[in-house]
């Protein structure tokens, strides 16, 4: 890479015939072609305005604009066709803005971030617009020669679905699989046999085959079950939220019974790969012990999820918790752990000072109070149910999900498996969904 300088003199007769001296500097790719053109400060930092070529030295790439170094202001990166590809905001050198990134003139990644602090992960009509779409798939099916399944089966993984996705956790792969859907509907049908009082001893129970009897015997041993009084798969229209399947809710259960939150982050996990539903008399059953995917971009996920999250689809009281790769941190430490819930008081972040990181912003403007963080109960989950993972469960005292409301989620404690100390800051806000 060549560069090459040339030095424009603007001279300004003022107190006496002092000048100013601005230079210039065009970096060259080993074609001789022009890669960028910018100015620079007395001290050799990019300073103003810069702009970025393709190797034919004529399109342009990035425009974008340095301060003493750093970015700062508008960035903005075009393809070949001169198509803009990603655009965002820097404030001397963090994002401080939205960030978009676009792929045929369609916008695939729109985040929020204050001073690197990312606030959102997606906008509400990002969030919105997938729910939808998820909504509208068709169910995929090991075993192409088997029939359809039924409604509720088809609706449950919907909703299966989109806890993941706002989660921040894969289900495009998910699929069902015959045998585990025969599973599952034998182990519902023995449970509601059973609770008929029609199951007297051993063996397959009068109105059950042997076929069934022996479908339920694995069934009942790899799948969550779940007693209620709905109509057939209405539960998991709010799979999570639900008192028995999230089975993570206080007031219902006391602390020691939803401290590990079993059932939510077997529907969570992400190795999570086939799948089966069943549904008899008056239990439902989900086979969810398939862990045969391996999603190698995981690092963690949190429910609620980090940013924006739709009100209508979380319970307020219910325990929150974050799920980490197990091949990036080691086993977290109780003694070392660390987690602060603070509640935010802003209608919107309009207000806060540029000049400050996002804690201390909202701190001065008198958002969050450093003096009450939210009570809460914490147990971390270490034992490798969901194979690879390192869970965190944590209660906090008084949080509700009614549109609006915002919490400050902080974690340290933890380490990285090279040994590195690892902390997490981010903000969950409840809104109104469509």
């Amino acid at each position: 890479m060549k560069l090459t300088y040339s030095v424009l003199f603007l001279i300004m007769f003022l107190f006496g015939g002092s000048y100013l001296e601005a230079e210039t500097v065009e970096e060259k790719y080993d074609n001789g072609k022009l890669k960028a053109k910018y100015s620079i400060n007395k001290d050799n930092e990019k300073h103003g305005s810069y702009t970025g070529y393709h190797e034919d030295g004529k399109k342009k790439k990035i425009k974008a604009k340095y301060k003493d170094g750093v970015l700062d202001d508008k960035y903005v990166e075009y393809d070949l066709k001169g198509k803009v590809v990603k655009e965002t905001v820097y404030n001397m050198g963090k994002l401080h803005g939205l960030y978009q990134e676009f792929e045929a003139k369609k916008l695939i990644v729109e985040k929020e971030y204050f001073n690197n602090f990312m606030l959102y992960g997606a906008s509400t009509d990002v969030l919105d617009k997938k729910l939808k779409e998820i909504e509208a798939l068709k169910p995929q099916l090991n075993d192409k020669k088997k029939p359809i399944f039924e409604s509720y089966q088809e609706e449950n993984l919907r909703n299966l679905k989109k806890y993941r996705y706002l989660s921040g956790v894969k289900f495009e792969h998910l699929e069902f699989d015959v045998t585990f859907n025969k599973q599952a509907m034998a182990a519902a049908k023995y449970a509601t046999l059973k609770y008929n009082g029609q199951v007297t001893g051993p063996g397959a129970p009068k109105g059950m085959t042997q076929e069934e009897f022996n479908d339920a015997s694995v069934g009942l041993l790899k799948c969550l079950q779940h007693y209620r009084t709905l109509a057939a798969g209405a539960y998991f229209v709010n799979i999570f939220s639900d008192y028995r399947w999230a089975n993570a809710v206080r007031h219902v259960y006391p602390w020691d019974e939803i401290k590990n939150s079993v059932n939510r982050r077997y529907c969570l996990n992400p190795s999570l790969n086939k799948l089966g539903f069943g549904h008899s008399g008056v239990y439902d059953t989900f086979y969810c012990q398939d862990e045969s995917y391996k999603d190698e971009d995981f690092d963690h996920y949190a429910f609620p999820p980090k940013g924006f999250a739709p009100s209508s689809y979380y319970y307020s009281g219910a325990a929150w918790h974050i799920c980490f790769n197990a091949e990036k941190y080691n086993e977290i430490d109780v003694s070392k752990l660390s987690i602060k819930v603070y509640q935010v008081k802003a209608k919107d972040f309009k207000k806060l000072s540029d000049k400050l990181d996002f804690k201390e912003a909202l701190i001065k403007a008198k958002y969050l109070d450093i003096e009450k963080m939210m009570p809460l109960k914490i147990n971390v989950v270490n034992d490798g149910r969901m194979t690879g993972t390192r869970t965190v469960v944590f209660l906090p005292e008084g949080v509700v999900t009614t549109v609006g409301s915002k919490y400050l989620v902080e974690i340290s404690g933890m380490e990285t498996v090279e040994g590195n100390e690892f902390s997490l800051s981010y903000l969950t806000e409840f809104y109104q969904n469509k």
